[in-house]
């Protein structure tokens, strides 16, 4: 049973998550970026976990993407992709030496390229893709799919992408609902670590980019390490063979604590709001 605080906190964070606005008219300067199949995503070190969740949609859609931080980007990648690639950079911080160098390198070889911020900034070439105030992590989460889902449909009029843009634009009652419904079946316990794979992996690193003390690893990665303490390992229905091989192959299985969550992956940036509430409370969910 989750108790009183928990069930408050997560409240609190999915209306945060709900109510926060994105201007969709924001997302008709990503459409022709998106005519490039090749695409770049950089970040910085606050906003890696924005472009991996760019990036699955993407890769859904056939693109060919290729995630990196700022340093690989500017000194492994820019100087040598083909002129035809699509550069977008996810910015901490502009004025940082590195991110400067990284955004003239994009200029001075002249690749379609899109800057995006996750904070508030007086540039008018960068779109800012988050709120300030506390909960910008969650709204920036919101902001930056609801972008991507929002240009990716008006080029491939897809209607999974359709099905995901809708599920992120839930009221919160529903969204809170879900939740509810998932973490009372599903049990959670105390602990600092959490497992997850693909677009859930990406979710649970919120709450590493809220609270540095969450451990975030990859499913896969528990076959090759010892259990010996609890791991909140999130699923979704595509993850059920792997669940059921960690719980018959591993000794003390017993450790791992799955939530388990019924839809489609792509949707996993509605878990915001839960990972969130991890980091908010130290993981104490009893």
């Amino acid at each position: 049973m989750l108790n009183e605080a928990v069930v408050a906190l997560l409240e609190k964070n999915v209306k945060a998550f709900a109510r926060s606005e994105v201007d969709s008219s924001l997302s008709s300067r990503l459409v022709d970026i998106l005519d490039r199949k090749n695409l770049v995503l950089c970040y910085d070190p606050s906003s890696e976990v924005f472009a991996e969740f760019a990036s699955w949609p993407l890769i859904t859609l056939g693109y060919y993407v290729t995630v990196v931080n700022a340093h690989t980007a500017q000194y492994y990648l820019a100087p040598y992709t083909p002129p035809e690639t699509g550069y977008i950079y996810f910015i901490d911080d502009p004025y940082r030496t590195l991110s400067a160098q990284l955004i003239t390198t994009i200029k001075i070889m002249q690749y379609p390229s899109l800057l995006m911020s996750v904070n508030q900034t007086k540039e008018s070439d960068i779109l800012t893709f988050s709120k300030e105030g506390e909960d910008r992590i969650m709204t920036g989460v919101k902001g930056v799919n609801v972008l991507f889902y929002n240009a990716l449909y008006k080029k491939s009029s897809n209607q999974r992408i359709k099905r995901v843009l809708g599920t992120l634009l839930l009221d919160e009652k529903i969204i809170f609902d879900y939740l509810m419904n998932s973490l009372k079946t599903s049990q959670p316990v105390k602990t600092s670590k959490i497992a997850a794979q693909g677009p859930l992996l990406s979710a649970a690193k919120v709450a590493n980019l809220i609270d540095a003390s969450t451990q975030c690893m990859s499913t896969l990665s528990l076959f090759n390490s010892e259990l010996t303490s609890p791991i909140e390992l999130w699923s979704s229905d595509v993850d059920a063979e792997v669940v059921a091989r960690l719980r018959f192959e591993k000794k003390n299985s017993s450790y791992l604590q799955v939530v388990h969550f019924g839809f489609d992956p792509l949707s996993a940036p509605i878990l915001t709001p839960y990972s969130a509430t991890l980091a908010g409370l130290g993981h104490n969910t009893n």
